[in-house]
């Protein structure tokens, strides 16, 4: 479990308590609102507004009646219509609303999406080849196209026209389709916000068929809840349009009369009076991807057409059913990710963490990344080897981007693609080795180094983790990219009890200060992995929100990171980094350290100093990480970079042992010396006294 770095968010008080007069709402919202840049009073109204119209008009998106113009002629003329669609929540929400309103309005259509494992993403010739021999005369790729200019072409070449709903950026030559649905495309002018899924335009393509506003509304509220899982799913931003689309969802959702949704909130266990939209994050878009990642996607797509509500409750099942072997995948990948960390542990020193082996299921690599980025709070890639082609998918953490540095080793890649925080590639099995040094290298000239961290909202007293302070937060909703979840932090609380839940694979916490006491779930932590124990005094951040369970309504307290409360976790963070260097270059003579060396080199004291509270503190039954042993020495006095190269000295010279290592934890004992130890024969310690003494003359 890696520590993140809390960032707390500044505030103007005297612009908060305007905002909170000319709305009359508390201090505590008009806080929230103003951290998130909504500060006048038309903005505040907007974003607070229970009023969903969709006011945009469709045709203000460049080419729009050029689409609508063709989809009318293909449905006059009872030409087959083929829907190109994508594999995730945002390709099968698209491709869903698509065809159920063509199919309403008597079109001949059909639908294809690739298979993920064997095709890839987006149009290819064998697919565009194979809808021309079935008879297609028009094609819509949704959720793709944008880049897809020999496809495109090919199908002209066949006879078929294109129109591409695709929110993608365009390279700097556009497929030469017959329109293109796109806000990125250049001379796309009236359209301000731009930040739509797939699915958000293909429902502005359908309201494009509306004959006036009443009729465009009535579409909205038909198309709305299905629209909002693809914005949902593809984490684009909640605002503006995106934000109306997932209020006016959740609201069609909550009093559900769709056979589909119906069926899914039955059998995900979601039958409760309001869905939010964290419940479709985490329990409807992940049984949906979970399908396109392990196998075809078809039946997600047959699942939200369904009108029968028997036949759509089997399909929700078969989505859980692939949705657990995907989980069993993903942890099988998981374990022999770490297995490989621990067999090659310098790849841990390393900014970017790269783990690669044979067999590893390509389409849940990305997930896996995801799991190794919060566990080491760094970058984290991992590649898929079959035969001579490799697969890699990575997740970043802060301001790092992703997608710039995989570009800087393009040389090794075959293709690749993504946006800062994600992204996926492929290439020739024999340059694995040459792309992770590429991509490490990039890092290692950042000044500062990625980490994770959290955004802080604010302080809360125990006595404001209420129903009252829930209730404000939950009017900023629905919350997702753009608008995330408050997070807050309490400090100097005591640990009252841990207890293990769902399997071990989570806990239920309780923490008391003074006299008042809350309870907390931390998902996706065991108590081994736990660096905390019954009586530590800690400082946590957490979110806080109204949950149902069996028609009651509680506040639920969800952990994000928990801190030692006397420790100062940023400058352990920073001292992990540096700690990290000296290692690479200890190992690697040829990477030149740039840290200052001095202040890390420790002295003979020091070494007493951790020794003699190693003999009065340590626990030998007790498993530690190296940051609770930290903590538990109180070695406050000097920085943990040291600490850290001591205790390597000190196994070095078999002054301790670790043993059990496992995920980051480990038993310790001191061994019996059997003659006076002399720390000058330790490598270690000599190289940073050659590299104390160089830095030293280079000042000179």
């Amino acid at each position: 479990m890696s520590f993140k770095k809390w960032v707390f968010k500044s505030f103007n008080e005297d612009e908060i308590l305007k905002i909170s007069k000319e709305n009359d709402i508390s201090f505590f919202s008009a806080s929230l609102l103003n951290s998130r840049g909504i500060t006048n009073k038309k903005e505040v109204e907007e974003f607070l507004s229970e009023d969903n119209d969709m006011l945009l008009d469709p045709y203000d998106f460049k080419d729009m009646k050029k689409a609508v113009d063709r989809i009318k002629k293909a449905i006059h003329t009872n030409e087959l219509i083929c829907i190109f669609g994508d594999y995730d929540a945002d390709g099968v929400t698209s491709v869903s609303i698509m065809y159920s309103f063509l199919k309403k309005n008597k079109a001949n259509v059909t639908y294809y999406i690739p298979d993920r494992n064997k095709e890839g993403y987006g149009m290819n010739i064998s697919a565009v080849e194979n809808l021309k021999k079935d008879g297609v005369s028009l094609i819509i790729a949704t959720d793709n196209g944008i880049t897809a200019n020999n496809e495109v072409e090919v199908a002209s070449l066949l006879g078929m026209d294109t129109i591409i709903v695709d929110h993608h950026r365009p390279c700097k030559v556009l497929p030469r389709a017959l329109a293109i649905i796109d806000p990125h495309q250049p001379d796309c002018v009236k359209i301000k916000f731009k930040d739509f899924c797939a699915a958000g335009l293909v429902l502005f393509v359908v309201l494009a068929f509306s004959k006036n506003f009443d009729e465009k509304q009535k579409l909205f509220k038909e198309n709305a809840a299905i629209a909002s899982i693809g914005t949902i799913g593809d984490s684009v931003l909640l605002k503006s349009y995106n934000r109306k689309i997932v209020k006016q969802g959740l609201k069609e959702m909550s009093n559900c009369k769709i056979p589909s949704l119906s069926a899914c909130f039955k059998e995900f266990e979601l039958q409760k009076k309001q869905i939010t939209s964290l419940d479709i994050a985490f329990s409807v878009v992940p049984r949906i991807n979970a399908v396109g990642r392990i196998s075809s996607c078809k039946s997600a797509v047959e699942l939200l057409l369904e009108e029968d509500f028997n036949k759509a409750l089997i399909l929700a099942k078969e989505l859980g059913d692939k949705n657990i072997i995907r989980k069993e995948i993903e942890i099988k990948i998981l374990k022999e990710a770490l297995e490989f960390i621990n067999l090659n542990p310098s790849c841990k020193l390393e900014p970017i963490i790269v783990v690669f082996s044979e067999g590893w299921h390509s389409g849940v690599i990305g997930i896996v990344a995801s799991k190794l980025v919060e566990k080491y709070g760094k970058p984290c890639v991992v590649i898929s080897i079959e035969e001579e082609i490799a697969r890699g998918s990575g997740r970043s953490v802060g301001d790092f981007s992703l997608i710039n540095a995989i570009k800087e080793c393009s040389e090794f890649l075959i293709r690749f693609g993504g946006h800062p925080m994600a992204a996926g590639f492929e290439m020739n099995a024999d340059n694995v080795l040459n792309f992770s040094k590429r991509i490490n290298d990039i890092a290692k000239k950042l000044e500062i180094q990625p980490c994770l961290s959290l955004e802080i909202e604010s302080i809360l007293k125990l006595e404001e983790v209420n129903m009252k302070t829930a209730k404000e937060i939950k009017s900023l909703g629905p919350f997702g990219c753009g608008n995330l979840h408050p997070i807050f932090s309490a400090v100097k609380l005591t640990i009252v009890n841990i207890t293990p839940v769902g399997k071990g694979m989570h806990l239920r916490l309780s923490f008391k200060k003074d006299s008042k006491i809350i309870f907390a779930m931390k998902f996706s932590t065991t108590k081994e992995e736990f660096e905390f124990e019954k009586g530590d005094i800690v400082n946590i951040a957490f979110e806080m929100c109204i949950t149902e369970f069996k028609g009651q309504t509680n506040v639920s307290v969800f952990l994000k990171d928990v801190h030692p409360y006397s420790l100062d976790v940023d400058s352990m963070l920073e001292s992990e980094v540096i700690y990290e260097e000296v290692c690479r270059c200890f190992s690697n003579r040829s990477e030149n350290l740039k840290a200052d060396i001095a202040f890390f080199v420790p002295d003979r004291e020091n070494f007493v100093d951790v020794y003699k509270k190693l003999q009065i503190c340590l626990d030998v039954s007790k498993r530690y990480t190296v940051r609770t042993l930290y903590c538990k020495l109180k070695l406050l006095n000097f920085n943990f970079a040291k600490f850290l190269l001591i205790l390597d000295i000190m196994i070095e010279l078999n002054i301790i042992t670790k043993t059990n290592v496992q995920n980051e934890t480990f038993n310790i004992f001191i061994n019996k010396l059997k003659r006076k130890v002399n720390l000058d024969e330790s490598l270690i310690l000599k190289f940073l006294k050659e590299e104390r003494s160089f830095a030293g003359k280079q000042k000179i």
